[in-house]
């Protein structure tokens, strides 16, 4: 393998790392696993087509989304990542979310919602800059 091929597979092997924390901190409902994922001028746009640019932001999204279950509901999410291409500090990287809900009084609902996704390098580790998911 040349060294640039091992310098792509380890800046794959990083964005995998943030994958699966995402993927971990919504599962889990522990969202300061989420905080240090994001880069300096974060922004995105979630489900609801709402725009995020904190934290803060996402942390108010999900946390109505779990309200909308009610007590005893559960979210679970499964990050499927399709597709990244890297351009020195930049990365994109495109996928779907297979997601479910059970809701407290026993609906259930399950869908799948693309994203796309540009990281940065930010200080020499991989952080999201720019998140863009939806539904059709």
């Amino acid at each position: 393998m040349s060294p640039l091929q091992q310098s792509d597979e380890a800046d794959h092997d990083a964005l995998r790392k943030i994958r699966s924390t995402y993927e971990d901190a919504l599962n889990n409902r522990d969202l300061e696993k989420i905080k240090p994922l994001l880069a300096d001028g974060f922004s995105g746009v979630v489900l609801s087509g709402d725009e995020v640019r904190t934290f803060e932001d996402i942390q108010a999204f999900l946390n109505k989304v779990w309200e909308m279950t009610g007590e005893g509901g559960r979210h679970h999410v499964n990050v499927v990542a399709e597709h990244t291409d890297l351009f020195g500090d930049l990365a994109v990287g495109r996928g779907h979310n297979e997601e479910s809900f059970h809701t407290a009084d026993g609906k259930d609902y399950a869908f799948q919602a693309p994203w796309t996704v540009v990281a940065r390098r930010q200080n020499g580790e991989w952080k999201i800059f720019r998140l863009h998911t939806g539904l059709n």
